[in-house]
């Protein structure tokens, strides 16, 4: 607060010392204007620096707070959405009962992204005519393809 004190008056004193040296003619008006300008936005910075343009309330943690609130609600619909999917997905194959866990992510690019699908088929039904290692390995090709997912990320168990 005392630096910008003395920034204020020294601005308003080198202003004012101007006003008096340089002529009143077009190009003095020019710089008068310049520097009463220059006065006018040393008086107002702290007020500029308090206000953050990045979010709609400013009040400080408080907005980094609800951000990461509903980012977290994002990720959470995102989770929920997948477990719905693959559980539809599932039943197309002809599983009934599984089990599903998506765990979902946000990268450096504010993306949501799968990080992981867990598939726990200990209580499923398996209602088909093709192998079971078989219907394993196109469930999570299918996965992989439906949320952009790694087969490495992809985790079927019994």
């Amino acid at each position: 607060m005392n630096s910008w004190i003395i920034c204020v008056v020294s601005t308003i004193l080198i202003t004012t010392i101007l006003n008096i040296l340089i002529p009143s003619k077009r190009f003095g008006t020019l710089i008068k204007s310049l520097f009463s300008l220059v006065c006018l936005l040393v008086i107002i910075k702290p007020l500029i620096n308090d206000i953050n343009f990045n979010n709609v309330n400013s009040f400080g943690d408080f907005s980094f707070i609800e951000q990461q609130g509903f980012i977290e609600y994002c990720i959470n619909e995102k989770e929920n959405d997948a477990v719905i999917k693959c559980n539809n997905l599932l039943e197309q194959n002809g599983i009934k009962n599984a089990k599903v866990y998506a765990l979902f992510d946000i990268d450096e690019n504010d993306k949501i992204f799968a990080k992981r699908i867990e598939i726990n088929l200990k209580n499923a039904v398996i209602i088909s005519d093709k192998e079971h290692i078989d219907i394993i390995e196109e469930i999570k090709h299918q996965i992989c393809d439906l949320f952009e997912v790694n087969l490495k990320d992809i985790f079927i168990y019994e």
